[in-house]
């Protein structure tokens, strides 16, 4: 009960500063946000897949903000936000079509820098070569996100998708769960727990839909509810992988009662994510 209460608190601090960022702040603000997101959630990362090889986590994190200003900057309209302190250089512009070549080899190189542990080598390999994707480029399709029309609504979107999904869940795995649903990766997530959540993700489509997206099709909207409280789910998922074979509780300690960023945006990071296809595909102009 008393972490609950400090994660309640944090929340109500947190949720009106995000607000201002999506809504009342200039669009560089939350630009900014997602930066710093891409290098807390490498630096996180990488203390759990290296802990021991500071060389590698170093590279993580630079590859990792590296392709985070790649995508949200050159994939963007500079006239909606960005990075304007990065210069628009035509050669720049193949960038992000050179960096799955360029981050597989230096991903695979620099892990040869560094060995030992022999067992543990190709994992730690596989994170220096996806590690840049999943910390930079996932953030980075936030901020991309809030670029669109109406882009604060889809973001605030994609955060009720995530955390309305979580706590509906988290309230249900406790009333009503039995049911393992992914016992060997988290005994605690339980059938019941995951319908909760996909009504909590329903509940948030709703709200948006009612209040700030009106004109988007409620069908759709329950649609893309439904799909990405499972991706969510799967997001979820992917870093308790990462935690428990690392032997670590929490990604980290940066936030009061909900451990590390990476522990409270593991399923906005798909959330997010699938609610960016859903605009590209729905609602996107040739």
């Amino acid at each position: 009960m008393s972490n609950l209460i400090v994660r309640t608190l944090t929340a109500l601090v947190a949720a009106p500063l995000l607000i201002g960022a999506l809504f009342v702040a200039p669009p560089w603000v939350f630009a900014v946000l997602g930066a710093l997101t891409a290098l807390v959630a490498a630096t996180e990362l990488g203390s759990m897949v290296a802990p021991q090889h500071t060389a590698l986590r170093r590279y993580l994190v630079i590859a990792s903000l590296t392709v985070h200003l790649l995508w949200a900057h050159l994939l963007s309209d500079r006239s909606l936000g960005g990075y304007p302190c990065i210069p628009d250089f035509p050669l720049l512009h193949t960038l992000p079509l050179l960096a799955p070549v360029v981050l597989t080899v230096f991903g695979a190189l620099i892990s040869m820098t560094q060995v030992l542990p022999m067992a543990t080598a190709s994992t730690r390999m596989g994170w220096m070569i996806a590690g840049p994707w999943y910390a930079g480029a996932l953030p980075a399709i936030l901020v991309l996100l809030h670029q669109q029309p109406h882009g604060a609504s889809w973001v605030l979107l994609a955060m009720l998708l995530a955390w309305l999904g979580d706590t509906g869940g988290y309230f249900a795995g406790k009333m009503w769960g039995r049911r393992p649903i992914a016992r060997n990766i988290s005994p605690n997530k339980t059938v019941a727990g995951s319908l909760g959540g996909t009504a909590g993700s329903l509940l948030g489509a709703l709200l948006v839909h009612l209040f700030l997206l009106p004109h988007v099709a409620l069908v759709p909207m329950l649609i893309l509810g439904l799909v990405a409280s499972y991706m969510g789910q799967w997001g979820d998922l992917v870093v308790s992988v990462i935690k428990r074979s690392s032997g670590v509780k929490d990604t980290g300690r940066i936030i009061p009662g909900h451990g590390g960023l990476l522990d409270r945006i593991d399923a906005l990071l798909l959330t997010g994510f699938t609610t960016w296809i859903f605009v590209q595909v729905m609602y996107s102009t040739p």
